[in-house]
C-alpha cells in the first residue's frame, strides 16, 4: 500500500466515525511510515465548524492519528493528536 492509499483509508475512517457530523477543512498534517514498514501513521486535522476560531484554551483544530496496516489497509487505531 503506498501512501497515497494510507492516506485515503485514514480520511475514509474519518468520516465514516463523524456521520452526520460536520467536519470542514481535512488536511493531512503528518505522515510515518514504520521502521519495518509494516504501518503507517496518519494525523488528519481538520475544523468542526466551517467557522473555526482560534481559541488559546480549546483550539478549534482537532487532529487525530490514524494507524493503517500497510499490507492489508485496515486502519488498526485512531488516536487525539495534541498539539503544543
Amino acid at each position: 500500500m503506498n501512501v497515497k492509499q494510507a492516506v485515503r483509508a485514514a480520511r475514509q475512517m474519518l468520516e465514516s466515525l463523524y456521520e452526520g457530523d460536520q467536519i470542514f477543512n481535512v488536511r493531512v498534517e503528518e505522515i510515518e511510515h514504520s521502521d519495518d514498514e509494516r504501518t503507517w501513521l496518519i494525523t488528519l486535522g481538520f475544523d468542526p465548524t466551517p467557522l473555526a476560531r482560534v481559541d488559546l484554551i480549546h483550539p478549534a483544530r482537532q487532529f487525530k492519528q490514524f494507524r493503517v496496516n500497510a499490507q492489508t489497509g485496515k486502519v488498526q487505531a485512531m488516536r487525539t493528536r495534541k498539539v503544543g
